[in-house]
């Protein structure tokens, strides 16, 4: 039986390259594939080129554009069809079902289409984590937060967007607290164009809401989002990122913030990078529900 080691040996040997400096994307290769490669190729120099195919995906082509745009409308919209019904006496599995059926009802260029297998659907004091849905039934007052999106058939491309409401009349504070998170957010789309700096984009968006809760920490605001394996991927909307946003880009741009014990928030949507300014892509689910008191 061939291996699929022997094979890759086998055409590196049969190119002559066995001796030559090979690129290997070694963020996203198991320690132990890598050790067998410098076992069975002691005279190549092994170079990692993850940041190079990292830089190279953070910019779109019209039809991953074209992709992305209907993988988002897709997974928003059975959201929304799915959240309509939020109600307390519900399960987390029970929306989380009821998402799954939506979502696998649609094809997409005769692929089938198929959850994240990492969304969540949390709701109370589950809602402050990330975490897969569970038997805790909704109860007035809640948060209820989805987290996730959807795959292609092949298995590629994912989408990540995320939601959180208050179902009936909750505290006044989370009120106040989802209202200038949803603020932060709308400034930070708003802002959004080709030359702003990723790190000034979080500046925008983060003192936003460490003017009203000075406690508010974040590492990040938002990432890219490519063919995976991760979801979130460089360049990060963060401090310490000074690359400028480029038209083309597919961004997730996100603002939570999350109590432990209580629940917690987050409200992000994708969007596309335009010359003027952005498109959100995940638009088909409103960030405001009627059910919320």
């Amino acid at each position: 039986h061939e291996s699929f080691m022997d094979v890759l040996i086998d055409t590196i040997g049969g190119s002559g390259l066995a001796g030559s400096r090979l690129g290997v994307e070694e963020d996203f290769l198991p320690v132990s594939f890598m050790r067998q490669l410098k076992e069975k190729l002691p005279a190549a120099e092994f170079v990692n080129v993850s940041p190079l195919f990292i830089l190279a995906r953070s910019v779109k082509s019209a039809e991953e554009t074209s992709l992305f745009r209907e993988l988002n409308r897709i997974a928003s919209q059975a959201l929304y069809e799915s959240a309509k019904h939020l109600q307390p006496g519900m399960s987390e599995r029970d929306v989380a079902q009821s998402y799954r059926k939506g979502v696998t009802a649609s094809r997409l260029n005769g692929y089938n289409i198929a959850p994240s297998a990492w969304s969540t659907f949390n709701s109370g004091p589950n809602s402050s984590r990330l975490s897969l849905p569970g038997d805790r039934i909704l109860q007035t007052g809640d948060v209820f937060k989805f987290d996730g999106g959807v795959n292609a058939e092949f298995d590629f491309y994912t989408t990540d967007f995320s939601r959180a409401w208050i179902v009936g009349k909750g505290k006044p504070g989370l009120k106040e607290l989802k209202e200038r998170l949803h603020s932060g957010l709308m400034l930070m789309l708003h802002s959004i164009k080709p030359g702003l700096s990723f790190s000034e984009l979080f500046d925008i968006g983060f003192e936003h809401v460490k003017a009203k809760y000075p406690a508010y920490k974040r590492g990040h605001l938002g990432h890219s989002i490519s063919m995976g394996p991760q979801t979130a991927e460089a360049p990060f909307i963060s401090p310490g990122e000074k690359r400028l946003l480029e038209e083309g880009m597919v961004l997730c741009v996100e603002v939570p913030c999350y109590v432990r014990g209580i629940g917690g928030f987050n409200l992000e949507d994708m969007v596309l990078v335009t010359a003027q300014g952005c498109e959100v892509l995940s638009s088909h689910c409103p960030h405001f529900m009627e059910f919320e008191g």
